[in-house]
């Protein structure tokens, strides 16, 4: 599974809340996105 496909995985799964956050770090800071693409890959079992 490449990167790209889990974090369309991730998105489409994702709270409206949890959408919101990935848009703001994506944009800011990266290393927030990538923690929190990590938390809500286990949260989902990704």
């Amino acid at each position: 599974m490449t990167k790209q496909h889990r974090e369309t995985l991730i998105w489409y799964r994702a709270s409206h809340q949890e959408r919101e956050k990935l848009l703001d770090f994506g944009l800011v800071d990266k290393s927030q996105y990538v923690t929190l693409l990590r938390q809500l890959r286990k949260k989902y079992a990704i």
